[in-house]
């Protein structure tokens, strides 16, 4: 029973981040594939990598609103009609948005962040 509990919390922490006033969890790209090929509207997805960075060869999650780190704190609220779901965040490689998860969980927001950003994304295409 201890080694249960013991497991469980490792997973937690390996699964879930603190932020400034809660907490935010992690999600896979193949997780957030299967989100975007079902249409899942439950979610919303929020890409904070700079405008260039969005618009180049790398490309971008369907449906994702773009709102650079550098300028969440100020547009934060363009993203209060979508509150009330699941918040995706990421960017080129995961630090960005780990950081953006602290701030937006910090508001009241639930997020959870994709592991390995974009970078890793475009690695599980469909070949």
């Amino acid at each position: 029973m201890t080694t249960i509990l013991v497991l469980f919390a490792c997973n937690f922490f390996v699964f879930s981040c603190q932020g400034q006033n809660g907490l935010y969890g992690t999600i896979s790209p193949e997780e957030v594939r299967v989100i975007v090929d079902r249409r899942d509207t439950t979610y919303s997805i929020l890409d904070v990598r700079t405008r260039a960075e969005y618009e180049s060869e790398t490309g971008r999650i369907p449906g994702a609103t773009l709102i650079p780190l550098d300028e969440l704190e100020k547009r934060y609220t363009e993203l209060l009609p979508v509150q009330e779901k699941e918040l995706i965040i990421y960017c080129r490689s995961g630090r960005r948005s780990a950081g953006a998860s602290r701030i937006l969980s910090g508001k009241g927001f639930r997020v959870r962040n994709m592991e390995g950003g974009i970078l890793r994304w475009n690695s599980t295409q469909k070949k």
